[in-house]
């Protein structure tokens, strides 16, 4: 069981600090000031000086970076930037539906597939890895997926879009992060706990 709680820990501590990331220290006021929204909207979209500078005003109340990632939130097609996006609105301004909706999807399919946590324990509680649980084996089957990339899904990708989610912060999600506590996955669970906690702090 440590070695669980060990993974667990890393795995949540790696996809929180690559959640909070994109959150720059030190905007460039100078440049949000002397563009337009429009413009800035454009330039975030395509330069990393120039995301850093309008999150990071935007973190710090300023209207028109706001006005300017909304805009970009609408034309982005990348999905993470997207995500990444529609986080900060949620951090910093009032929550549409489908900013909310946007980034609860990912949870909410984790939510659906409901993995189960993919490998048995020996008697001490220390996972045998490589050896898949029935229940685990038997998700996989009834899906037709691989075992090894049901594994990958929820040790990896579900936790992330737990940890996502969670990374908002915002009364919006916590009915979603409500749900994935009483999921199969011991990493989801964990994530999901550890947002609703962070969120009273």
């Amino acid at each position: 069981m440590y070695l669980l709680l060990r993974i667990i820990l890393t795995v949540s501590g790696a996809l929180s600090a690559a959640a909070w990331a994109q959150k720059p220290s030190a905007p460039s006021a100078q440049m949000v000031e002397q563009k337009s929204a429009d413009q800035l909207a454009v330039e975030l979209l395509r330069d990393t000086a120039a995301y850093q500078a309008v999150v990071g005003a935007a973190h710090q109340g300023h209207e028109k970076a706001l006005s300017a990632i909304n805009k970009a939130f609408s034309r982005a097609t990348d999905l993470t930037v997207k995500s990444n996006l529609a986080i900060v609105l949620l951090q910093n301004g009032p929550a549409t539906d489908e900013i909310v909706d946007h980034v609860s999807e990912p949870a909410l399919r984790v939510i659906s597939a409901n993995i189960p946590f993919p490998y048995r324990f020996d008697s001490q509680g220390e996972i045998l890895k490589g050896n898949f649980s029935e229940e685990f084996l038997s998700w996989c089957s009834s899906r037709n997926v691989e075992p090894k990339q049901g594994a990958q899904q929820a040790i990896v990708d579900d936790p992330a879009s737990v940890s996502l989610l969670g990374s908002a912060r915002h009364p919006s999600v916590v009915p979603t992060l409500m749900k994935v506590l009483e999921l199969r996955n011991y990493i989801s669970v964990s994530n999901a706990a550890m947002a609703l906690a962070q969120m009273q702090d």
